[in-house]
């Protein structure tokens, strides 16, 4: 039963951190962001903007408080875009 639920806790926490990786990816390549911050966390910085506003109500429709948990304020300085100035 230990193993079993040992096993459990070792594959959600798989999962979980492929998640992650996949929204972090997800973050570079379709909107130039850092590779280190997650797209819940610049829809969080950028809440009011347009585009933003929509996926950040619907982040806090699904999972209320989502995008206090998801900010990250240290991310987000080496994406990409900056070097063009755009888009972000």
């Amino acid at each position: 039963m230990t193993f079993v639920l040992g096993l459990a806790s070792f594959l959600a926490r798989y999962v979980r951190n492929v998640l992650i990786v996949a929204d972090n990816a997800l973050n570079v390549v379709v909107f130039f962001g850092d590779p280190d911050e997650t797209v819940s966390s610049v829809a969080a910085k950028k809440s009011e903007a347009r585009g933003w506003s929509v996926l950040a109500r619907l982040l806090e429709r699904i999972d209320p408080g989502h995008l206090d948990r998801a900010r990250e304020d240290d991310e987000g300085d080496s994406a990409a875009s900056r070097l063009w100035g755009w888009w972000r």
